[in-house]
């Protein structure tokens, strides 16, 4: 089985949103989402929501548990978690 090519992976959003709440970061890239809402239903603390440019948003980083079911979720990898 071969692997895409370079030019058929998307590429990531060159601005994407970085959430900071504490050592904890969440970071969110438009360019990925499709808007299937996989994400949106699995979040425990119903934080995030589709913003009006299709991009996944966190309303509320101060709720966030930083469980990452979004990043596990996502058939787009939209999200990267870091927790430091």
């Amino acid at each position: 089985m071969s692997t895409p090519s370079a030019a058929a992976r998307p590429v990531k959003d060159l601005e994407p949103r970085r959430y900071r709440h504490g050592d904890a970061v969440l970071t969110t890239y438009r360019g990925w989402c499709k808007g299937c809402d996989l994400c949106i239903r699995s979040c425990p603390s119903g934080i995030l929501a589709l913003a009006d440019d299709d991009r996944i948003e966190v309303t509320d980083i101060s709720r966030c548990i930083f469980c990452g079911i979004c990043v596990v979720r996502c058939p787009d990898f939209v999200f990267e978690l870091d927790r430091n």
